[in-house]
């Protein structure tokens, strides 16, 4: 309920897409507002976005963004983020929101939270793809399992945080971390003492069931981390940079009481996910939304780090703001890596990227037009 224009920001997924349906036949000339990325087509959601609007002829809306907009936008981005809020979904959410502001729609809905409440990421289906191999791993004796993650030395990093948690017999909720591992933060930061994970888990039983512990485990890590201080945060920060309101529906408090009690079999069996909330809503959803693979909302961060902002990384690379608290070298090696693994390396980097932009803005005093050195003469 509103007096003002409301909105949704549409990427044209699942969730996003089922707040449009519940509110076409309430809202009149609904606006709906997607966000895409000049010559990307795999993180582009125009497209999805626009089939969407047209089903339920809503007043639809797109901008563009280039990897030079986004590095125009670098430094306003460190002054509305007010602490190093290290997610690149920021610049998108940033101009989508202006979209609104720009279209005079005071309230927008946004899809946050159904992930989480409902188990849509494919991460999830990962993990619990291999559940027989995770219980035959964390049966076997201790002495063995800190073998196996020895003998990980060398492999994915991801595929290493897991036998680390498995060796410690308690593999980490499957969404964390986010950027680096434990094992990439040791290497890259000039630390003197290990860097902990940031969040510790609840107590369990000693005859709790392992899988089980990891269900509970990465929901009270998305509710108590990473949704509050990441995705809300996000959405929070640039919705009011643009003057509007965002508002978060699957965060209901009834609604998460009810779905975040529910057994995990209702939120993901088979490999399907989301099964209650589709099939809650599947009356009013066209299948090939319903259906549709899970497209996260992201950013081509590798692509502008090898491109339009590389340049600028490098600088800051020379400074104090980096130096002092990160190994270069490591860095280098981490961006000189190619194909895939490289792409996934250089997203790691952004947290860097961004650390050191926050660091020269907020904790040093430079000025918004200084944030970037503009030249490798300003670093001698």
């Amino acid at each position: 309920m509103s007096d003002v224009p409301v909105g949704v920001l549409l990427s044209g997924g699942l969730d996003s897409s089922a707040i449009v349906a519940l509110l076409s036949d309430r809202a009149q000339d609904l606006a709906t507002f997607s966000v895409g990325f000049q010559g990307q087509s795999e993180t582009d959601e125009r497209g999805a976005a626009r089939r969407v609007a047209k089903h339920f002829g809503t007043d639809h809306h797109e901008v563009e963004i280039s990897g030079n907009d986004a590095k125009g936008f670098l430094t306003s981005l460190v002054h509305h983020q007010d602490e190093p809020l290290a997610d690149p979904v920021c610049i998108p959410l940033h101009f989508v929101c202006g979209l609104a502001a720009q279209n005079d729609v005071k309230v927008v809905m946004a899809g946050e939270g159904a992930d989480e409440l409902f188990w849509g990421y494919p991460s999830y289906s990962r993990v619990l793809s291999h559940e027989r191999e995770l219980r035959t791993l964390l049966t076997l004796p201790k002495p063995v399992r800190k073998l196996l993650y020895e003998l990980s030395k060398g492999r994915k990093p991801r595929l290493r945080e897991l036998m680390d948690g498995i060796a410690r017999g308690r593999p980490l909720p499957i969404h964390m971390p986010l950027g680096l591992t434990r094992l990439q933060r040791e290497e890259i930061l000039n630390a003197s003492q290990p860097f902990s994970s940031g969040w510790a888990p609840s107590d369990v039983g000693p005859d709790e069931d392992p899988i089980e512990t990891l269900f509970w485990d990465t929901q009270e890590y998305e509710f108590s981390l990473r949704l509050p201080e990441l995705l809300l945060m996000r959405i929070d920060r640039f919705s009011m940079a643009n003057s509007i309101e965002a508002r978060v529906p699957f965060l209901s408090p009834d609604l998460v009481d009810f779905a975040y009690s529910l057994p995990l079999h209702h939120k993901l069996k088979d490999g399907v996910t989301k099964r209650v909330m589709k099939e809650s809503i599947a009356d009013i959803l066209p299948p090939w939304v319903l259906n549709q693979p899970k497209r996260g909302f992201g950013a081509p961060v590798e692509e502008w780090l090898a491109g339009d902002m590389q340049s600028s990384l490098e600088r800051l690379m020379k400074t104090d703001s980096i130096r002092c608290y990160f190994d270069v070298s490591s860095m280098q090696k981490i961006l000189s890596s190619g194909g895939r693994k490289g792409r996934q390396a250089r997203w790691s980097i952004w947290s860097i990227f961004n650390f050191a932009l926050w660091h020269r803005y907020w904790i040093e005093g430079v000025s918004e037009e200084e944030v970037i050195p503009s030249t490798a003469t300003e670093l001698l």
